[in-house]
């Protein structure tokens, strides 16, 4: 069962419930066994380029970050989506930006089951 905490401070248009669905469908594709908690932060291009830059020491805007809980046994971890990123992104695919999210979170969610871009 997936504990989906979305955080959503500039109100983009998100569905949070389809962006869930998605997720419960690829843990469960991948076997994964236990419950899971993760929060999905939805951040402008600002704010995104300021986590990558901390964290990454890359002082650019990105789509996706994500962020293993380290503190908390119980929220497998974060991931940053930037809005912004990923209505362009969605416009050059010709898919929606539901899709993108979905996309976007897959690949945060991949990150924080510990698979690599290698």
């Amino acid at each position: 069962m997936l504990q989906l905490e979305i955080i959503n401070p500039h109100n983009y248009s998100v569905n949070s419930a389809k962006i869930k669905l998605h997720l419960e469908h690829i843990l469960r594709r991948l076997n994964y066994p236990d419950s899971v908690s993760i929060e999905i932060k939805f951040c402008n291009e600002g704010e995104i380029q300021q986590l990558n830059t901390m964290y990454r020491n890359n002082n650019s805007t990105t789509d996706v970050l994500s962020f293993n809980a380290t503190d908390n046994p119980e929220l497998l971890g974060s991931i940053a989506i930037c809005s912004q990123v990923a209505f362009a992104q969605a416009s050059q695919a010709g898919i929606t930006v539901d899709a993108e999210y979905n996309q976007l979170a897959t690949h945060g969610l991949l990150h924080l089951l510990g698979y690599n871009h290698k």
